[in-house]
Parts: C-alpha cells; structure tokens; sequence
C-alpha cells in the first residue's frame, strides 16, 4: 500500500492553481482512492483550505484525513496526528503539492528522518513552485535525497 500526503493544495498558493499540477494532485488523489490508501491533506493555517473539488471528490472517502500547520515542515504535525490516533503510514508513501522548494521539500526532508524506513516517492509532475522548473527542483532536491527518497516524474 502507499499512502498519499497532499501539500499545501490550497487556492491561495499560486503554484496550487497551475493547471498541470492541479490536475496531476488530482491523479494521485484518484490512484490513491483506487487502491483505498490513507490520504493526508496537510494545509497551511491562514492560507484557506484545500480546493473545493478535490474536498467533493474526496467527500465520505474514509481513509481521508486532514492535517493543519503552522509552519513549511508538515512532517512535525503529521507524526503528532498519527500518535494521537494510532494511525500507521504505509510502509512506502508518495508526496505532491506547492510550493516545491518549501513546504514539500522540508516536509519530505522531515518524514527522510522520521521515518527511515519507509520508502517516500515525490512525484515531481504533481509538485509545483512559483519560480522553479522541473529540472531544478530535481537539483534540489538531490543535495538533500536519502536511501529512503526517490524523485518520480510520473
């Protein structure tokens, strides 16, 4: 099983209403339903919550869950919210949302050291960033890359 965490998806990040990114995010929502994995919105406090029609599509969806911070790294309050309701992540977990050099990329670096163990896959086409491309957030993200990450452009 992989489970999904969604970052930061929420309108009033630019990069969150890039068409092909939001359509991507939606993909993996999609996927993830179809293999009826754990979901985790994580949303930045102050910063609306995550668009409308991705909340419909996941409407009733029971493996749904979501998570409020107040700073870029999620991983903190992901691990909290986990503990607090003896929820278990999968052994391998894919990552997507905005922005990329940010909240995505320090919320991954905290799961690497959270979780060693498990396998955490960021979906490069499903991330966005206001100033970045592709191709450098793979520079990026490569300084920081550990044994248990792995950049997907798929």
């Amino acid at each position: 099983m992989l489970d999904l965490i969604v970052i930061d998806m929420q309108n009033q990040f630019d990069a969150a209403n890039y068409p092909d990114v939001v359509y991507e995010v939606g993909e993996e929502i999609r996927e993830a339903m179809e293999r009826k994995a754990k979901i985790f919105l994580i949303e930045y406090r102050g910063y609306g919550s995550t668009h409308e029609f991705y909340l419909k599509k996941l409407n009733r969806y029971k493996y749904l869950h979501i998570i409020k911070k107040r700073k870029n790294d999620g991983s903190h309050c992901l691990c909290n919210y986990l503990k607090n309701r003896n929820i278990t992540i999968s052994e391998e977990i894919r990552v997507c949302g905005v922005n990329t050099l940010a909240c995505v990329k320090e919320t991954v670096h905290g799961l690497s050291n959270k979780f060693p163990n498990k396998k955490i896959h960021v979906v490069l086409n499903a991330c966005g960033d206001n100033i970045i491309n592709k191709k450098f957030w793979e520079s990026e993200f490569s300084y920081l890359k550990k044994e248990n990450m792995v950049l997907l452009n798929a």
